[in-house]
């Protein structure tokens, strides 16, 4: 019998050409005017079990009351416990290993590490992300909330792919060497 050795989990964001995923007040009103579907999204999706993402992200997400994630497993790290909105959604005050741990022993094979920059910068700081799927979109934001936070882990990526988009976005897949 093989043994689970775990998820392995995605980082799929966009960001500006200078870093950004957010504005400085949490805002991404600027990512509107490009469709998700030219990016691939739907074919990323499918590709994943389940999502890990930051409290503040899905307070953005509740607050919306678009829950675009179908019924995919998903972990909220958070400070706090709170009752989600959804019935897939738990949430988990423990630490990021702990966390691993409960999406090794639900069989997620493929996990989406959805935003923010401080989830995304856990992740990346523990050597755990896998794959880093990063949207360049044609905008200069001059300031914002980074894709990493500032951290000292250096991770070398390999280049999978990179596709230039119709839309001015370019998709660039990189893989941890």
């Amino acid at each position: 019998m093989e043994e689970n050795t775990g998820p392995s989990f995605v980082m799929y964001s966009a960001c500006s050409v200078d870093g950004f995923i957010a504005r400085e007040d949490g805002s991404v009103g600027w990512l509107s005017e490009y469709d998700p579907a030219s990016a691939g999204y739907g074919e990323f999706f499918d590709s994943v079990d389940g999502l890990v993402m930051g409290a503040k992200t899905y307070e953005q997400v509740a607050n919306s009351g678009k829950w675009t994630y179908g019924n995919k497993p998903c972990i909220v790290l958070s400070n706090q416990t709170r009752k989600p909105f959804r019935q897939c959604v738990e949430f988990f005050t423990g630490r990021v290993e702990e966390a691993v741990d409960l999406m090794r022993e639900w069989k997620l094979g493929r996990v989406w590490v959805v935003g923010g920059a401080s989830i995304f910068t856990q992740f990346h700081k523990k050597r755990l992300i896998d794959d880093y799927i990063i949207a360049i979109v044609p905008i200069m934001l001059g300031s914002g909330i980074p894709l990493i936070q500032s951290c000292d882990v250096e991770v070398r990526l390999a280049l999978v792919s990179s596709r230039a988009l119709d839309s001015g976005l370019v998709l660039n897949h990189y893989r941890t060497a």
